[in-house]
């Protein structure tokens, strides 16, 4: 907090198995944060990777899902200074800590997808092994016989 304007300070971020909440578990966290004096404060970048189980919405099956996402320009103001917006929880605290932790988990829930899918079940072939051979004809939608139709 009390450097000068425009220091910068990198950290590198590795932790194993972290909980977020009751809900949100990561296998692994690893990365590098840069941290940027401005004039209101402290402004925080990096990429990070993790690993977290979700379920499959065509097979039901729990999957380890590989996350990378960006921090870019989250803003900490300096302690005892009113947060930007009123909703925001981002704080510097006395002691000068900055606790990412609301941050990262926003972060890595907006980096999964509504409904993920394994990789086992990605491609139309894979649908064989969920459902029965005849029943398969249902899964498949042809829009047209022309792959070059024109859709009005």
């Amino acid at each position: 907090i009390n450097a000068a304007i425009g220091t910068r300070q990198v950290e590198r971020l590795e932790r194993g198995e972290t909980w977020f909440g009751d809900e949100l578990r990561v296998d692994y966290l690893r990365g590098d944060i840069v941290l940027t004096r401005t004039h209101i404060g402290i402004i925080v970048e990096g990429t990070l990777e993790t690993q977290t189980e979700v379920q499959c919405v065509r097979s039901l099956e729990l999957f380890e899902f590989p996350i990378t996402f960006a921090l870019e320009d989250v803003l900490f103001p300096p302690p005892h200074q009113a947060p930007i917006d009123e909703d925001d929880d981002r704080i510097i605290g006395d002691d000068g800590v900055i606790d990412l932790t609301e941050t990262l988990r926003q972060h890595i829930v907006l980096a999964i997808p509504i409904n993920p899918i394994s990789p086992k079940y990605r491609d139309g072939h894979s649908l064989d092994a969920l459902v029965a051979g005849e029943d398969t004809d249902w899964l498949s939608v042809k829009w047209s016989d022309s792959d070059n139709a024109d859709i009005r």
